[in-house]
């Protein structure tokens, strides 16, 4: 008997329960395998692997400090006594306040007759952007005091909305012309300099107000005088392009997109017209006419891409009538963010529509092979965090845009035949009229429900399984306390009598 105890007690669980636990463990296993493997019942198209992806989104940009106006303030008043020149020290502080990246924004667009109209105190250590004529532009050495005389003060006196204000930026003497102020251009170009007659718009820190003479100019009254190391040259307001009345106005007949050449290029005018409509609507005007069916929206989706896939093959003067029906329309594209990106007055071109800042995002096609498209965004991203939108990368979003042309981008991938050559590629471009987080489908919403009830159902069936063996260990556990304990009960019995008990005792 003693044999068969212990050998019942190494048995542990029953037969019964391993089977019944064998069975909790398959079912556990196929409920996992269900949920791992049922990822296409959720609707959404799967992207297949394609080379070509958008570039790493750069680290987001640190928020540009404040300045100090107490600090600039003090500068001010202890270089009061000379109010004939202007403040070397508020100077020096912009300088250092330009290199910190302070001029990296926000601006407030003020008119120049704004900044003297509430007194200087009040704008004193403001970042402002501005428009007027140049009148005069002057320099002189800088610093004052003397020194090795190798940079220049120029002074741009605009004049604008019946007001005038100074422009100053220090030169240094290894720039063209001594470091004259100069149209914004891209990195290594040579902008085209500030002269008078010229409409400028700066951006720049406000320091306070100057009496005295700028040049030729006088200043007889108190002048606003800001720190503006950015320059933009524009057209003067009566020769700018009045903004469209309706969509199918644009010049979308005038876009040429057959050749590389062609399509390598997005600044077309019809763009510049968009995007002026765009901003001159309204994002609220947009979305309203949009949902009124005013604005039709068609899908972009898989067959619209095939369909012009081929007809983008026909680089001569082959019949392309999805691509040219399509112009001036609007659709609708889905994808995840792979970049967005600020395109500034170094990045644009000088234009009639008064475009010197827009948005561009990248988006990872759901439908056209993983392939990263553009949108020229009117509207910076944070304006449609209404909606939910973010702009970080992977970000899934449904985007509203028209579609201009067709855009060639060179990849960061060699071509196969030149590997010495960026390889090409091809995407429909379009102007942004809306953007919104997508919305997930039915098909999805049901996967999830389902998905959510497995979970719920599986961690039920765990808990009754942990029950199940619980309580059957514990039956276990009492059935081999009782023979123990009527083991060394008969144990006890038989060595009263003096002999051990037999077998069938």
């Amino acid at each position: 008997m003693l044999d068969d105890l212990k050998r019942e007690a190494q048995a542990g669980t029953s037969e019964a329960d391993r089977r019944r636990l064998t069975l909790y463990i398959g079912i556990a296993v196929v409920l996992g395998a269900s949920i791992l493997t049922g990822q296409q019942c959720a609707g959404v198209e799967e992207r297949p692997t394609d080379p070509v992806t958008a570039p790493a989104a750069p680290a987001a940009r640190p928020a540009p400090p404040d300045p100090d106006r107490e600090h600039l303030a003090r500068l001010v008043k202890e270089s009061g006594r000379e109010p004939h020149r202007y403040v070397p020290e508020a100077v020096a502080y912009a300088r250092a306040f330009e290199q910190d990246g302070g001029f990296g924004g926000p601006f407030e667009a003020v008119e120049p007759a704004a900044l003297g109209a509430g007194g200087i105190e009040a704008w004193r250590g403001r970042r402002v952007t501005l428009e007027g004529e140049v009148v005069e532009v002057a320099s002189e050495a800088w610093p004052p005091d003397g020194g090795l005389q190798t940079e220049r003060l120029w002074a741009v006196v605009i004049e604008g909305g019946g007001g005038r204000v100074v422009a100053l930026k220090v030169g240094r003497g290894s720039e063209p012309d001594g470091g004259r102020p100069r149209d914004a251009s891209a990195l290594g170009v040579v902008g085209e300099a500030v002269e008078v007659g010229r409409h400028v718009r700066v951006e720049g820190l406000v320091l306070t107000a100057r009496t005295g003479a700028v040049g030729q100019v006088p200043l007889k009254e108190p002048t606003p005088v800001l720190y503006a190391p950015r320059y933009r040259l524009v057209l003067p307001p009566a020769e700018r392009a009045q903004p469209l009345q309706d969509l199918g106005e644009g010049a979308f007949m005038d876009v040429r997109d057959r050749s590389l050449g062609e399509s390598m290029r997005w600044d077309e005018a019809v763009v510049f017209e968009l995007v002026q409509w765009a901003r001159a609507q309204g994002l609220d005007r947009l979305r309203a006419a949009m949902a009124a069916g005013e604005v039709p929206v068609q899908p972009w989706e898989r067959e619209a891409f095939e369909t012009w896939r081929q007809e983008v093959k026909r680089v001569g003067e082959g019949e392309r009538p999805f691509t040219e029906s399509a112009r001036g329309r609007v659709f609708r594209l889905s994808g995840i963010v792979g970049e967005v990106l600020h395109l500034d007055w170094e990045d644009l071109p000088r234009n009639a529509w008064d475009v010197d800042e827009l948005d561009l995002l990248v988006l990872i096609s759901d439908h056209y092979y993983h392939r990263a498209l553009r949108f020229i965004s009117p509207f910076p991203i944070s304006a449609f965090a209404d909606r939910g939108v973010t702009g970080r990368r992977e970000e899934h979003l449904r985007v509203t845009g028209v579609f201009v042309k067709n855009y060639t981008y060179e990849t960061r991938y060699a071509k196969p035949d030149d590997p010495t050559r960026p390889q090409p590629l091809t995407v429909p471009l379009f102007v942004v009229l809306d953007v919104e987080p997508y919305p997930p489908s039915e098909a999805a919403a049901a996967y999830r429900r389902f998905i959510t009830w497995i979970a719920a159902a599986m961690v039920v069936l765990g808990l009754l399984a942990f029950l199940l063996l619980s309580r059957s260990d514990a039956r276990q556990a009492r059935r081999l306390e009782a023979r123990r304990i009527e083991l060394r009960r008969r144990a006890r019995g038989a060595a009263g009598r003096g002999r051990p008990p037999g077998p069938a005792e």
